[in-house]
């Protein structure tokens, strides 16, 4: 999920900076680094929504939640971006906003499973996150290069199709790898931890961002 999402971040936004000088656009250097200014709104929504999603429910709804909204932003930024600058916001705050939340949900579970091993889970979280990256942009800028933006797009929505694919593959409450033993129940279950929920998703948001950035 961390490499397939970071990839689509990654690939995004460097492929946006190739649409937005093009002829449909025409923008300055000062206007597209303006634009990347969009990508700070959705941090705002995202303490009130770790409240009352993420804090709830299992990770693996507000991970879930968290792809569909860069799926949707994706979608419509990738079939009118070259039309309406419109598009491109849209999907500018759902793919920050989706891949926030659903990285901040997927590091909350990790340290709240294994809170004495959070230093080598930072260390694979960050690994997955940084090849994500290279690959999505390495990708990204070759499919703009052959096939525009749309090309570049179709990608993007394989690659967090992809990353939802990996998550449905296990279940909230499965303990093995794979599977949806345990039943489909969607609320948090009070499990003592040594670290409190409140803790977690803190440090989780604090490390999402900081791996963002």
């Amino acid at each position: 999920m961390t490499f397939f999402s970071n990839a689509v971040f990654a690939s995004y936004w460097t492929t946006l900076t190739a649409l937005l000088s093009s002829p449909s656009y025409n923008y300055s250097s000062l206007e597209i680094g303006l634009f990347a200014l969009i990508g700070i709104a959705p941090l705002t929504f995202v303490p009130p929504y770790s409240r009352v999603v993420i804090d709830r429910f299992v990770p693996n709804l507000s991970v879930a939640l968290g792809l569909l909204y860069a799926i949707i932003g994706v979608v419509i930024g990738t079939y009118t971006g070259t039309f309406t600058i419109a598009g491109l916001i849209i999907q500018a705050v759902a793919v920050d906003f989706g891949v926030q939340t659903a990285s901040i949900a997927y590091r909350a579970a990790i340290y709240a499973a294994a809170p004495n091993a959070r230093n080598r889970t930072n260390v694979a979280y960050t690994v997955s996150a940084f090849i994500g990256q290279l690959m999505g942009t390495s990708v990204g800028n070759h499919l703009y290069a052959r096939g525009g933006w749309l090309r570049s797009g179709g990608a993007n929505i394989g690659f967090l199709v992809a990353a939802l694919a990996v998550t449905l593959l296990r279940g909230p409450w499965e303990t093995q790898w794979i599977g949806w033993r345990g039943g489909f129940g969607i609320h948090r279950k009070d499990i003592e931890s040594e670290l409190p929920l409140a803790d977690v998703r803190e440090a989780a948001t604090d490390d999402a961002e900081d791996s963002i950035r």
